[in-house]
């Protein structure tokens, strides 16, 4: 169930080099204030992901522009105790190289109702109690709530600039700009890991949060990655760095409505196609046994990303072999002791079993949520479906993850 076509991320980067560039959002000296530079080549530091692409439809000069219809939207800030607390998060973004208490991952729609109750604290009084605790927890350095790239996409894909304004102010503050990262990376990690086990070398040292981030598109892709040069400068990645929690807010509120769509139809069309190729393998391999099942699965997750994997050989530098020889000695420990892997073959066969139900683009988002969280995340608060499916699997026991599907009853588990 694998994602194999463009992230809205990579498009939107990508538009850097797909069509010629008629300027750029240059940001300014407060939140959600920018200045539009005119020139077809905008200088190399400039952050990718504040480049425009020409269109022949208007676009809007500046943010403030595109709220004129609606006043003081950007200012918009909640009120209250918590609202200074929230403020006060991007100052603490500090997590590398820091032990934490807890990780805790909150499903999308937790969001939303978080940002419910900062908007309005009074129509939500049970909600706004979780989220004092949540800012109380954060701010000792107890917690911390990354987005997955799931998260950030579906802030995306809101059309109604208010709606997305207010979830986009609340992840982008309480999570501090964090990210799980994407599945790159982690596989390049855990093959690696799986290479040097089974061949008896020292496991390569890692810091105790590797699979975090404070950039904000690395919940996709990394942005030194060779197959992505020049997209990123080294000067525009640590501007992010620094100021996490702006450039992810700015990436979610200042794409061009054009671009943003664009990325959000080309993404679910691919989510389609590749719905249908799971819904035709589901129906061929039907009246096949659990355990035929099982193994058709692990097959067709290390053939469809072989490529991926030899490279992760390649990188192991393994001595006095040769990669054949060690994809031969790894491949049936890949899937069981690959999280990543373990996760999304063990929760798609129990999907996959229920022949009432269509594959649908959300079971995608979801598999490729529960993958990146169940093996690193202490405790995940997500939807009923996968939440059970998870815990048929027996995932959350293997890898030590709370899964509750009750918001309310967060501050108990943490």
């Amino acid at each position: 169930m694998r994602l194999e076509h463009r992230s809205p991320f990579q498009h939107r980067i990508l538009a850097k080099t797909d069509a010629a560039c008629s300027g750029y959002w240059m940001p300014g000296s407060s939140p959600g204030k920018t200045t539009w530079v005119e020139t077809p080549t905008p200088p190399a530091d400039v952050i990718p992901v504040l480049v425009a692409r020409t269109h022949a439809q208007p676009h809007y000069r500046s943010v403030n522009e595109r709220t004129q219809a609606i006043p003081n939207r950007l200012d918009y800030l909640p009120t209250g105790p918590f609202a200074e607390a929230l403020r006060t998060l991007e100052a603490q973004s500090t997590f590398v190289g820091l032990p934490v208490a807890q990780i805790v991952y909150l499903d999308q729609n937790k969001w939303v109702a978080l940002s419910c109750a900062v908007k309005a604290p009074d129509d939500y009084p049970a909600l706004y109690s979780v989220l004092e605790c949540c800012v109380e927890k954060a701010k000792a350095g107890d917690v911390i709530f990354p987005l997955t790239q799931t998260n950030i996409y579906e802030t995306y894909k809101i059309n109604v600039f208010e709606r997305r304004h207010d979830v986009a102010f609340t992840q982008s503050s309480l999570s501090q700009g964090l990210v799980f990262r994407g599945r790159y990376k982690r596989l390049e990690v855990e093959v690696t890991n799986v290479i040097r086990s089974v061949y008896g070398i020292v496991p390569s040292v890692l810091d105790e949060n590797w699979f975090l981030s404070n950039i904000f598109f690395e919940s996709t892709f990394e942005w030194n990655d060779p197959k992505f040069a020049n997209l990123a400068t080294e000067r525009a990645v640590e501007e992010i760095r620094k100021h996490p929690q702006k450039h992810l807010y700015k990436f979610l509120m200042e794409t061009p409505d054009d671009i943003r769509r664009m990325a959000v139809i080309a993404f679910s069309e691919g989510s389609r196609k590749l719905c249908a190729q799971i819904e035709e393998r589901r129906t061929r391999d039907t009246k096949e046994s659990v355990s035929m099942r099982r193994k058709i699965h692990s097959a067709l997750l290390i053939a469809n990303e072989l490529d991926l994997i030899l490279n992760f050989i390649r990188q192991a530098r393994v001595p006095n072999r040769t990669e054949n020889e060690i994809l031969a000695a790894i491949v049936r420990k890949l899937v069981n002791d690959c999280p990543t892997y373990f996760v999304e073959r063990e929760i798609a066969l129990r999907l996959e079993a229920q022949s009432n139900r269509p594959i649908v683009e959300n079971d995608l988002r979801d598999m490729q949520t529960f993958c990146g969280v169940v093996p690193y995340a202490d405790i995940i608060v997500a939807e009923n479906e996968f939440s059970n499916l998870a815990r048929q699997a027996g995932v959350n026991k293997k890898y030590g993850a709370k899964i509750s599907t009750d918001l309310l009853a967060l501050p108990e588990l943490l």
